[in-house]
């Protein structure tokens, strides 16, 4: 079975994207990580979205942020399976 890419970014919302970060980041982190002045001046999702829907750089950092966040956890998961199969071989 042959598997394919997908990207981190297929098939996700702006809403799931900005629950994702929010979660892992909260609102005052994430106005830090992306200088997205709407998640200082007003942090909540209605203006969020609004904001990022008017503004097609800021919905960029968001997206940026979002795929790195993503990735970083892949590549770390990756990291920890790796190793303890390498615990279970070497022990």
């Amino acid at each position: 079975m042959r598997r394919t890419y997908e990207s981190p970014m297929k098939r996700k919302t702006l809403v799931v994207m900005i629950l994702e970060l929010v979660e892992e980041y909260g609102w005052k982190e994430l106005s830090e990580l992306t200088r997205v002045s709407t998640f200082r001046k007003s942090p909540d999702f209605t203006t969020s979205l609004k904001y990022l829907h008017k503004t097609p750089s800021a919905k960029k950092k968001v997206e940026d942020l979002y795929f790195k966040m993503v990735t970083e956890k892949d590549s770390g998961n990756s990291i920890a399976v790796f190793s303890s199969v390498a615990c279970e071989v070497y022990l």
